[in-house]
């Protein structure tokens, strides 16, 4: 848990590193999955709880990813076509 006080300018250099790599990968994967739910199908949910879920820190795009996220060879057999 952080300290209240805690103030990341007076951090480690190592810290604050770690600070910005995380932020950076939070970052990318909410840009990822938005972008996969708004072009591909999805499962088990409808497109906008999986948006919301994804605001959820770095926890919402990961299960995203591993439930939310069709395969392609599973979205043709959704869709009734061949690829």
């Amino acid at each position: 848990m952080i300290p209240e006080d805690f103030d990341i300018r007076n951090a480690s250099p190592t810290t604050q590193l770690l600070f910005a790599l995380q932020a950076l990968l939070q970052i990318a994967l909410f840009v990822a999955a938005i972008v996969g739910i708004v072009r591909k199908p999805v499962a088990f949910l409808s497109k906008l709880p999986w948006m919301l879920l994804s605001c959820v820190n770095i926890i919402g795009p990961i299960l995203y990813f591993i439930f939310g996220s069709k395969r392609l060879d599973q979205a043709a057999e959704s869709a009734d076509f061949e690829l």
